[in-house]
């Protein structure tokens, strides 16, 4: 586990709101971005885009506690992001972390944070529901909390097959304890999309120097016309070169890849920018009905799906369907990972803990506000997460619903974000805005007991590991297989066959959890959802991460 000095701690006093403030929704939303913002910037610089042509996204999670005097604001996870490996390029055995978007890097770094809670001894943010036997208290202590599809509750302490697990520690969210979410830019996907002309304006001055020639469209940036004829050319069968991060085409890539006609490289044109124009905010993500086109996915076969959706790319409001489901951006390989729109607004309906830890923490993890910083609009965050959110527990009534997120907007601008640089571009003279590039590390911090956890990954993997790194060195403390290893030796006592266990296997251990999902993924808002599916989880603990 990558542990660091003092001067990587980012741990500080938590901020203190009086009661008054902490009544204003605005400030408990400025608060968040603070905490996180300032716990960004007492990290060292390894991993930052300290170049002037680089950005990134910074999201964290900040847990708000009622105090004597007020309530007090403390940063338990940080990351920041905005890359995610192609469909070529994931990993079956869990070392790789395939989404890097600051936002589920976060949300991963959470739970490790929460699985350090439990194994500290000193627990900061949980406590022990009670030592129970066969399930009888921890399935009564959340009866209502789930339901399988069909109405029927399940016991979260029972095991895949249904026989109650021996006895052992479950946990749950210290009382009066809030999650908040921050992200300094509105989140990948459908929250991107709204129209230009309800932008704030200092924002829609800075994004109309995005429009020409941009070369690296990530959360939330519109996508040059070159980019557009290609999707609509590759959806009809031609070939299309897959442009480079420096906006050249890439012959090697995927399977997706082709050269052009010529073998020449190919330059994306300019795209010229109407302030006044009637168009959208535009977002790289794609829509799962073409990821599946183009990764060859069957669509779905169920009758009660829609029909596929696809985005116009004709030019105004229309270039964009809005309200689908979609993956995330990608260069040159298509990614299977869904937008972190998408992502936030399963979070909202089924907790942040995930299936493995929902074994030892049952009662699903709420998120009570998502903060967002710049490109930030509430109906699109309405549709994008609220919505949904509601929209799938109208057709799951006996499923507990669980309090939808407050949306707020923060003005807390990110040093490093996009918007950031784009201003500072403008001191640079013409072409500089054109040059930004996202940068292609992310950052995690975590806090732990004794020390919190800093980490820097490129590419799914820990900053410096390359191709003589033994996979299980090369990992992050965030990938699937590192948190298996950290999850099993507290889930050992409840369970005989945890040792010797699949991821999958012990997911599905978690029974509550995984019917909560599963009748959430088959409502309206989330049913053409792609997923891996069992074959990407079909791994065990390394015994050699603990012989390093």
């Amino acid at each position: 586990m990558s542990r660091k000095s003092s001067q990587t701690s980012s741990a500080s006093s938590p901020l203190l709101l009086t009661a008054d403030a902490a009544a204003s929704p605005q400030t408990v939303a400025d608060a968040v971005a603070q905490v996180c913002q300032q716990g960004y910037a007492r990290l060292p610089p390894r991993g930052k885009p300290s170049q002037a042509h680089l950005w990134t996204v910074l999201a964290g999670i900040v847990v708000s506690e009622p105090v004597q005097r007020g309530v007090a604001l403390s940063l338990v996870a940080l990351a920041t992001g905005t890359k995610c490996l192609g469909a070529s390029q994931l990993a079956r055995d869990g070392t790789l972390v395939n989404d890097s978007h600051a936002e589920v890097l976060a949300r991963r770094a959470f739970r490790r944070a929460l699985v350090q809670d439990m194994a500290s001894g000193k627990p900061r943010w949980l406590e022990p529901i009670q030592a129970t036997t066969a399930g009888a208290d921890a399935g009564n202590h959340h009866k209502d909390a789930d339901a399988d599809a069909d109405g029927s509750h399940t016991d979260a302490s029972s095991s895949e097959n249904g026989r109650p697990n021996a006895s052992h520690t479950q946990w749950k969210l210290k009382p009066n304890l809030s999650v908040h979410l921050y992200v300094n830019q509105a989140p990948c996907g459908d929250a991107s999309i709204f129209p230009l002309d309800q932008m704030d304006p200092s924002e829609r001055e800075l994004a109309a120097m995005v429009y020409p020639g941009n070369n690296n469209p990530g959360s939330g940036d519109v996508v040059a016309h070159a980019e557009v004829v290609a999707d609509q050319q590759q959806l009809h069968g031609e070939k299309r070169a897959h442009p480079t991060e420096n906006g050249e085409a890439d012959t090697h890539g995927s399977s997706t890849d082709a050269s052009s006609a010529t073998g020449a490289t190919v330059k994306r044109p300019r795209l010229e920018f109407s302030p006044a124009a009637q168009d959208i905010q535009r977002t790289g993500a794609k829509t799962v009905a073409d990821t599946r086109m183009v990764l060859g996915i069957a669509p779905s076969t169920d009758d009660n799906v829609p029909a596929p959706k696809l985005d116009s790319h004709e030019a105004g409001a229309d270039y964009h369907v809005q309200g689908c489901l979609r993956t995330k951006p990608g260069r040159g390989d298509r990614t299977r990972s869904m937008s972190c729109s998408d992502k936030i607004a399963l979070w909202s309906c089924v907790g942040l803990q995930g299936a493995l830890l929902s074994q030892l923490i049952p009662e699903p993890i709420p998120l009570a506000t998502v903060v967002v910083g710049e490109l930030f609009h509430l109906e699109a965050m309405q549709r994008a997460v609220t919505l949904r959110a509601n929209t799938a527990f109208n057709e799951l009534p006996s499923v507990r619903r669980l309090a939808p997120p407050v949306l707020a907007r923060t003005t807390e601008r990110f040093v490093d974000g996009r918007l950031a640089k784009l201003d500072l571009a403008r001191t640079r003279g013409p072409g500089a805005a054109e040059q930004l590039q996202s940068a292609p590390s992310s950052i995690v911090w975590f806090s732990a007991n004794p020390s919190p956890v800093f980490e820097v990954l490129i590419q799914g993997k820990k900053e410096g590991a390359n191709s003589r790194v033994p996979p299980h060195k090369a990992q992050s403390v965030l990938s699937k297989a590192a948190m298996l290893q950290a999850v099993e030796p507290l889930l050992a006592s409840s369970s005989a066959q945890a040792s010797s266990s699949t991821y999958f296997l012990l997911k599905q251990g978690a029974a509550d959890y995984t019917a909560r999902k599963h009748a959430v993924l088959a409502t309206t808002p989330f049913q053409d959802w792609l997923r891996n599916g069992q074959s990407w989880e079909e791994f065990a603990a390394s015994r050699e991460n603990e012989k390093s």
